[in-house]
């Protein structure tokens, strides 16, 4: 479990949220990962608040594995995602919101470090990036008045257990 903000490169499409996953390692060093993320941002120009919640499936992987000399682990993941992006507007001289939603099928890389502060969990920082497969126009009264980047930079910090 962990909480995550990400930065869009050259849009709007940006905010913050959780997610959680599991891994199972089917080897030692190589696991199958599937994780589920909830995020909140706002688009300024479009007066809106964006929900973005992802479903992922992919692989994760270590290449330094903590012992009891050395408490850091360093990996990464990959992953293909499904995105349901949707936005809210209200503006003041609307009577209820408005509401626009899609599916977009999108990818992920993240380099991922953990701190092991007991045998079965750890501290989890990771660093990477998301892409959508499209770029999204924001329309209000039929002009398009934004753009949600098609990438983003995330972060994540969190909590990792073994069970």
């Amino acid at each position: 479990a962990s909480g995550q903000g990400t930065i869009a490169g050259g849009g709007y499409g940006g905010g913050v949220g959780a997610t959680v996953a599991g891994h199972w390692y089917f080897v030692p060093r190589l696991s199958a990962r599937l994780g589920l993320g909830i995020r909140s941002g706002e688009v300024g120009p479009a007066q809106a608040t964006s929900l973005l919640v992802t479903g992922s499936l992919g692989l994760g992987f270590r290449f330094i594995e903590p012992s009891a000399h050395q408490p850091f682990g360093v990996g990464g993941r990959v992953a293909m995602l499904l995105m349901h992006q949707s936005l809210s507007h209200l503006s003041a001289d609307d009577a209820s919101s408005a509401q626009q939603a899609r599916w977009l099928p999108g990818a992920e890389l993240m380099l991922e470090g953990a701190l092991h502060f007991v045998p079965s969990a750890a501290v989890l920082l990771a660093l990477g990036t998301e892409v959508a497969m499209g770029e999204t126009e924001v329309y209000v009264a039929y002009r398009p008045v934004a753009t949600l980047a098609p990438w983003r930079l995330v972060g994540e910090l969190g909590l990792r257990a073994r069970f």
